[in-house]
């Protein structure tokens, strides 16, 4: 018994318009991926952040951060937070001094805050490094990550921003907005104060 030819012509539309969807799903998923890696791959914004890297204090790190490994992470962001990749050398040269700040307030807080250590516990002693190897460093595209906050902080809402953390997938979003939010007013006191 042969099925009906109505029905015969429906799945095979049902087949075409779900190749088509998901074709289409892939080039948007894929172009916001590219816009990140030619983001990625611009001498020019790279030169930027090491210039943040060494006005902070530490150092840009490519060899761990291959720009196709970190580009679908960084469309993710840039998504998320209704940004173009476009827009982002411009919005990082005219927020540096802000973001080198921010960072630095930042790091020192990372700094501050104690490990959660059990004194009960054996020691964990590290494997000996190689002589000559230091700390990493920042990979490419640190900067979007601040100049997100940033601009959740200054231009949008608190709120914006735990969705914003929420839709990356950081765990404790609220509690991670609050400390962002607190950073960032210490970093606009000590601006006004200068």
């Amino acid at each position: 018994m042969t099925p009906p030819d109505n029905l015969i012509r429906r799945i095979a539309r049902i087949r075409l318009n779900w190749k088509h969807y998901t074709r289409q799903w892939m080039r948007c998923r894929m172009g916001i991926n590219h816009q990140a890696l030619k983001l990625l791959q611009n001498e020019s914004f790279l030169e930027l952040e090491r210039a943040i890297a060494k006005t902070s204090g530490n150092r840009m790190s490519t060899s761990y951060t291959a720009p196709w490994l970190i580009a679908p992470y960084i469309g993710d962001q840039l998504r998320a937070a209704g940004l173009r990749a476009d827009d982002v050398p411009g919005l990082v040269a005219t927020n540096q001094d802000l973001i080198v700040e921010f960072l630095m307030a930042c790091d020192q807080a990372l700094d501050e805050t104690p490990d959660e250590y059990d004194a009960e516990e054996e020691a964990w002693e590290p494997e000996a490094k190689p002589e000559g190897e230091g700390p990493l460093g920042f990979g490419a595209g640190f900067s979007i990550t601040y100049l997100i906050y940033i601009i959740y902080l200054r231009d949008r809402s608190e709120e914006g921003l735990t969705e914003y953390l929420k839709a990356t997938r950081v765990p404790g979003a609220a509690a991670y907005t609050a400390e962002l939010n607190r950073l960032y007013k210490w970093v606009l006191e000590n601006r006004a104060s200068d």
